[in-house]
């Protein structure tokens, strides 16, 4: 167990196994998570709880199972849902550190309920409203420590932003833990930075896997109907580039923990690249209903820089939200 220690989780929505270099895809760049996977450990076989965004979100910060939780959907706009405390009588994550003394902030997605509200647990807090339907770029509601504010811009930019900011405010009298959550792999797959999406336009897209309904052609996403080819050509590079748009804010955090005016040494920290619930697939090998969920956006991938742990490389134990959440709290030493 180590004393201290600080954490960054980075937590995205809707990104698939196959999107990610670490994971053998061929035409994305992505060299700042690339440089955490070579610099740390990538989990072979991390699933989530469950293929859905609000109660994959709760099984991380409590430890539990959605059956004991009770988030078993995405919580809907409707005030009956988003204006419910979904997890103020549970213990959670952040709820605990903050009791140990630690410094807690959030930047980004929520969508737990009240997102407009600072949760238990945070004392930096800057999250989308909730207004849906949401997209990538333009004028957007944001809680900032529960006051709300309109910004405009691409939101992935404004993510980072407060990230980097509250790094850059961290004194070090406290350790602490942030967590934050992108959304730009989320449908609809449009608005993204052109001069990314313009890199990808005639890529052959050939590291897709066939039976992925949302990219191999079933489906688009809720917003669009059945797609032509130009269409979904155009959704595919949309989406990779907002991977490397990820990656690219990834890169920012890294160079301010490395060089920032609180830089934080390697050996005292705990880095985390996790994904909440997205296009997934069952693998034909594996048990009906088994969903391997890929990393760096769906659980594939968890990159765990811990010190005196194993050394770098591959892990192929199997790993989900429930275990990693249970593994920090551990290391923190707020749980036996």
């Amino acid at each position: 167990m180590a004393e201290n220690l600080n954490i960054l989780v980075l937590f995205n929505d809707d990104h698939g196994q196959w999107a990610l270099p670490a994971y053998g895809n061929r035409e994305l760049r992505t060299p700042n998570i690339d440089h955490l996977a070579t610099k740390g450990v990538v989990f072979e076989n991390a699933f989530t709880p469950i293929p859905v965004c609000s109660p994959a979100r709760a099984c991380f910060f409590t430890g539990l199972m959605p059956s004991q939780h009770g988030v078993h959907d995405y919580i809907a706009a409707a005030d009956k849902y988003h204006q419910n405390e979904w997890l103020d009588d549970l213990e959670t994550l952040p709820k605990l550190l903050a009791g140990a003394g630690y410094s807690c902030g959030f930047s980004g997605k929520w969508h737990l309920g009240r997102d407009e509200r600072v949760q238990p647990g945070f004392d930096d807090w800057f999250a989308l409203s909730g207004d849906y339907p949401i997209q990538h770029k333009g004028a957007y509601r944001y809680s900032d420590n529960g006051e709300m504010t309109t910004l405009a811009g691409y939101k992935t930019h404004h993510i980072a932003d407060r990230t980097v900011e509250f790094l850059r405010r961290h004194d070090g009298a406290k350790p602490f833990f942030h967590f934050t959550s992108f959304y730009a792999t989320h449908s609809p797959w449009d608005g993204q930075p052109e001069r990314l999406v313009d890199q990808y336009r005639h890529c052959s897209f050939a590291d897709i896997p066939s039976d992925e309904r949302v990219f191999g052609g079933d489906i688009l996403n809720i917003e669009s109907g059945g797609p032509d080819a130009a269409t979904q050509q155009e959704a595919r590079a949309q989406y990779y580039a907002s991977v490397s748009a990820i990656d690219e804010a990834v890169g920012r955090i890294l160079d301010e923990l490395e060089t920032g005016s609180a830089p934080v040494e390697r050996g005292h920290q705990a880095g985390c690249l996790d994904c909440a619930a997205g296009p997934v697939y069952v693998l034909e090998d594996e048990p009906p209903g088994v969903v391997r969920q890929p990393c760096a956006a769906n659980l594939l991938k968890i990159e765990a820089r811990i010190p005196h742990q194993r050394p770098v490389g591959e892990y192929q134990e199997v790993a989900s939200h429930v275990q990693l959440v249970l593994l920090l709290a551990y290391l923190v030493a707020i749980l036996d």
